[in-house]
């Protein structure tokens, strides 16, 4: 059964809870101390949806606390980028952010 949030935009208010796996065992059972991250009713807090023809498809932004240089952004791009699912990813040492664009269908955020 699907929750439904009152105060999400309205593409996003019936947005069933347990979509984001195909048969919704990674949501089951995800630890329960990511359980929110990989609550789709909490995706629009800290993503933006840019689902297009072939499904479901996420931009989500994560601050980084401890990166100081370029090399560190190098390294957590390519430990991210090696994740199934993750499709593109954006790290700034500057800003200590990470822009992270994946699949729901292939990857939750707690896997990243």
């Amino acid at each position: 059964m699907s929750k439904v949030n009152p105060q999400l935009p309205d593409k996003h208010r019936n947005l069933p809870v347990n979509s984001c796996a195909e048969d919704n065992s990674t949501f089951k059972n995800s630890n329960s101390e990511f359980l929110a991250i990989d609550d789709p009713l909490e995706w629009p807090l800290f993503s933006t949806d840019l689902s297009d023809e072939k499904g479901p498809y996420w931009e989500s932004y994560m601050a980084i606390n401890g990166i100081y240089c370029a090399a560190c952004s190098l390294t957590i791009e390519s430990a991210l980028m090696a994740v199934p699912g993750v499709k593109q990813v954006e790290v700034s040492a500057t800003n200590k952010k990470a822009k992270i664009r994946w699949r729901p269908s292939e990857v939750l955020p707690s896997v990243w």
